[in-house]
């Protein structure tokens, strides 16, 4: 995926579901969720691969392994940025062990502190809104 084409996908998701999601988990708790990134998923490691390179022309990359697969955490360096929230970080999930039936975007996180275990919430159109309790700033950090 050429840079333009993720920005575009990312800053598309964000601009449809951030603030849905917000207000999907206020429906079921009292908790505030905090965005953390946009998590995109792949058919192949080769899509993968050129996503990640594209990655490295938007923002700060850093790679870790978690669960027997490999993480890319993109810090942009142009945030995007709609009602009031605030959009730093993608997730590039590598597709080692299960490919996705389509390159692209796939969730979008938040973090809710107090949180013990992950909430998924599906939208209309498939989108999963996840909420766990780290933001993006810590996982990268792990």
């Amino acid at each position: 995926m050429q840079p333009n084409l993720l920005q575009k996908h990312v800053v598309d998701a964000f601009n449809l579901h951030a603030a849905a999601g917000i207000e999907a988990f206020k429906a079921v708790s009292a908790e505030e969720p905090r965005l953390s990134h946009v998590c995109l998923k792949f058919e192949s490691l080769a899509a993968y691969a050129e996503t990640v390179k594209s990655a490295r022309e938007l923002g700060t990359v850093t790679q870790q392994e978690f669960k027997g697969k490999q993480i890319t955490w993109c810090r942009l360096q142009i945030p995007a940025e709609k009602n009031g929230l605030k959009l730093e970080w993608i997730e590039l999930v590598e597709p080692k062990h299960e490919t996705n039936p389509f390159n692209g975007v796939t969730s979008i996180a938040y973090a809710v502190e107090k949180l013990e275990e992950t909430v998924k919430i599906s939208a209309q159109d498939g989108m999963i809104y996840r909420y766990q309790n780290k933001h993006a700033e810590v996982l990268v950090m792990e």
